[in-house]
């Protein structure tokens, strides 16, 4: 058994130097090592955050790719809505900080401010406050296909700025299935549902009465037309907000996440007390599973196991460091401190800080 995980070590280290399409199916001589799902159940999930984003501009094709040939479990994904209910991958539903949107003067009049927070007026799970700039929700599939995608961090390499267009959740799932065929075995996805209350209040505003698709709603039928309904697929369904959550539970049994920011004040931990059954933070499912002790803001004390068959559990996973990124700087020298440092505000390809030829 030792001898067969670490050459599933070295064989993960070998393609991501770039050598192949990457590993194929790791220590396939022990299949009880792999869960229903075909996901490892031996060692922590790698889960790509973003796609290889230290190495190309997050939510790109290519940090996906790169992310499969670095043999990454499973890649996670931010569902942004657009206006004719498709999905794209992006971090966050405004557009100006990943994208050159404001070279684009056919969407100036888009230009607006909406306010982001979750529904929870007590406590911050995710709040961003007003946020002014372009959004996914206000544009069509076709007109996001029109924008270009930069690195939006200033010490990761920019060399790949402005190749790629903005992908949807099916372009995500397309290149898990093609790498997976090539690797012979499972990558999954671990798509997160993005400010899904305050876009249903500007949904149910703009239509006036009229009733209107819910956020929760479109992400259940995509991943349903994408083959994702069962806990035993290869998808985790996760959100930062309470509501979203609740929402779904009784209307997919797809693994569910609840993400924290950090340690949550005890009399914000029980939502949901008409129903008994779930008893903490971590249950969104058939049984309740209590929250797995937090040896620090960030670091957990050990990995829970993986539930027995037919128990839909969701593990409870920090902001930062329970994930394992996937993801390696090229070779890219850092950016010395200075004032013309700072993330390009208005998401334009003219900022010098993105481009080291314009400054």
């Amino acid at each position: 058994m030792k001898t067969s995980i670490f050459a599933c070590v070295i064989l993960i280290f070998h393609y991501a130097a770039g050598e192949g399409d990457g590993p194929e199916y790791a220590c396939d001589d022990d299949t009880d090592m792999y869960g229903e799902d075909g996901l490892p159940t031996h060692r922590p999930l790698i889960i790509a955050h973003r796609g290889s984003s230290g190495m190309f501009p997050e939510h790109s094709a290519l940090a996906y790719r790169m992310a499969a040939e670095q043999g990454a479990d499973v890649i996670e994904c931010d569902l942004a809505l657009t206006k004719d209910l498709h999905f794209v991958c992006m971090h966050e539903p405004w557009l100006n900080r990943t994208t050159d949107v404001a070279d684009h003067p056919e969407f100036g009049h888009l230009l607006t401010t909406y306010e982001i927070n979750d529904d929870d007026e007590e406590f911050d799970w995710n709040d961003k406050g007003n946020i002014t700039s372009w959004f996914t929700f206000d544009m069509t599939l076709a007109e996001l296909k029109t924008l270009k995608l930069k690195q939006p961090e200033v010490f990761r390499d920019p060399r790949y700025d402005w190749q790629e267009s903005i992908p949807t959740l099916e372009e995500l799932v397309e290149i898990t299935r093609e790498y997976a065929e090539k690797q012979n075995r499972v990558i999954g996805i671990y798509p997160e549902m993005k400010h899904a209350f305050a876009i249903n209040k500007i949904f149910e505003f703009k239509s006036k009465g009229e009733p209107f698709t819910r956020f929760e709603d479109v992400a259940l039928d995509t991943l349903q037309r994408l083959g994702f309904t069962s806990e035993k697929d290869p998808c985790f369904l996760q959100s930062f907000e309470f509501c979203s959550l609740e929402y779904v539970r009784n209307k997919t049994d797809l693994k569910l996440v609840l993400l924290l920011e950090g340690p949550s004040p005890s009399s914000r931990r029980v939502r949901l007390p008409s129903r008994p059954r779930t008893r903490s933070l971590a249950c969104f499912g058939k049984k309740p599973t209590q929250l797995p002790h937090l040896k620090s803001k960030h670091v957990r004390q050990s990995s829970p196991p993986r539930p027995a068959s037919g128990i839909k559990w969701a593990e409870v996973e920090t902001a930062n460091t329970a994930r394992t990124n996937v993801t390696q700087q090229r070779p890219y020298p850092m950016p010395k401190p200075s004032a013309q440092l700072t993330p390009n505000a208005v998401g334009s390809r003219s900022d010098p800080a993105r481009d080291p030829a314009i400054a």
